[in-house]
């Protein structure tokens, strides 16, 4: 992620309790800063072409608590932002909730009618 100090100073810094540092959810924090960035109408834009390069590879029993943490991260960001009353974070979560359960869970059936939706 790139971008200049004084968008920096605007925003502010990540959220602390997002990112490898952080207790529980050690990941996410670049998506909650572009969303942060996205609601100030800050444009964010991403590149296929600028490359990264990480070093090292990951035993299997790392890369099994990496995708834990990615998952956490990402859980602790929804809830974040869902709590906020983020629409489209929202409709994320919901959306990732039925792939989860499935298409035939009686359960979506109802939200869906709930919702007007069926």
């Amino acid at each position: 992620m790139a971008l200049r100090r004084s968008t920096f100073e605007c925003v502010g810094g990540f959220d602390e309790l997002l990112g490898a540092g952080a207790p529980v959810f050690k990941a996410a924090e670049d998506t909650d800063y572009a969303l942060r960035l996205l609601r100030r109408g800050i444009k964010v834009a991403t590149s296929g072409e600028a490359p990264v390069l990480h070093y090292g590879a990951r035993a299997d029993d790392d890369l099994l608590a990496l995708r834990r943490n990615y998952v956490l991260g990402m859980a602790g960001y929804l809830q974040k932002h869902v709590r906020l009353s983020d629409r489209v974070s929202r409709e994320y979560l919901r959306r990732r909730v039925e792939v989860l359960a499935g298409e035939n869970d009686p359960r979506i059936a109802d939200s869906r009618a709930a919702e007007g939706r069926a």
